[in-house]
């Protein structure tokens, strides 16, 4: 026999049962140990715009009710009344951060647990449904409920706090980027038909305005394009000073990000930044997974718009 091989009899002498038990992880038999024993009922949610409709099942899958309440300002005293009667309950809800997004928000203020249902992992559970694919809003529910029921590692939905105003930030600044490249785009296209060799490259609204200041009409066509591009003109001063206001409320947002995850970091570059988010070791778990999903717009914003200067920069 190998050395260091135990006789085929040494685990059968301990029992099949010992031996799975010491093989599963520990973490998947207490979980269902604490689920049998707390018979925590699971709410699926299906939200739409004008009304959401909501299953409560067991452990089992069994379905114990279902609710459909039009969303107006009573949605959330409606549902938690209704589910007053399962008082361990999850509430599962599919796209927590689209059509669901307000309803898992008031959920999660009133101190509900709410988890985020992907609208795909629905969808296949609803294939694999008995009922054949069919969709209504409660079977849209059910499935959600089931896909809560089957995936424990869905994402927990938290209040939002200053990585959301992050998001926001940040989506908003590329949208007013997006928007402000068509426009000199534009406004390249009619200085082009307007002025010999028409504009340079790096277009600024000083610039285009100089342009057409210059600019002498020679009939009714050429007298339209100037029209239009000093509307283009005043839409780009107007994207400007957006994207000016943007920045600024960038930093603010990033300085209170960096003040409500206890991240010491002001006037450092994003490297430095990067590697010390995951040490904080004395902030709440919660506070970590938001840390994390915020790193990518903080890294974003603080590189595309400056809002952390080298410690080069300000020695000078």
């Amino acid at each position: 026999m190998l050395a260091g091989h135990r006789p085929p009899s040494a685990w059968l002498d301990r029992g099949v049962d010992s031996f799975l038990k010491l093989r599963l992880p520990a973490a998947v038999l207490t979980v269902g140990a604490r689920r049998q024993e707390a018979h925590v009922i699971t709410i699926g949610v299906d939200p739409h715009k004008s009304s959401h409709t909501a299953v409560a099942v067991d452990e089992t899958g069994r379905v114990l009710g279902e609710r459909r309440v039009p969303a107006d300002k009573a949605t959330l005293r409606r549902l938690r009344r209704w589910a007053e009667r399962w008082p361990e309950r999850t509430w599962a809800i599919e796209g927590a951060n689209g059509l669901g997004h307000l309803l898992a928000q008031q959920l999660v203020t009133a101190g509900e647990v709410v988890v985020d249902v992907p609208a795909t992992l629905a969808a296949r559970a609803r294939q694999l449904d008995r009922g054949h694919g069919r969709k209504t809003d409660g079977i849209d529910a059910h499935s959600v409920a089931s896909v809560a029921q089957h995936h424990p590692d869905l994402r927990r939905v938290v209040r939002e706090d200053h990585s959301g105003v992050l998001r926001l930030l940040s989506d908003r600044r590329d949208e007013l980027a997006a928007e402000r490249r068509r426009v000199v785009n534009r406004l390249h296209r009619l200085l082009r038909d307007l002025h010999p060799g028409g504009a340079p490259t790096e277009l600024s609204a000083e610039t285009a305005s100089r342009l057409l200041g210059r600019t002498r009409p020679r009939g009714p066509a050429d007298a339209e394009r100037k029209r239009v591009a000093r509307q283009l003109l005043a839409d780009l001063r107007r994207l400007d000073r957006a994207l000016a206001d943007n920045r600024s409320r960038c930093a603010a947002a990033v300085a209170a990000w960096l003040v409500a995850t206890r991240v010491v970091a002001a006037r450092l570059p994003p490297p430095t930044i990067a590697l010390q988010i995951p040490r904080m070791n004395s902030a709440p778990s919660t506070t970590k997974v938001n840390a994390m999903s915020s790193l990518q717009d903080i890294a974003r914003i603080a590189m595309t718009q400056k809002v952390f200067q080298r410690p080069a920069r300000d020695a000078q």
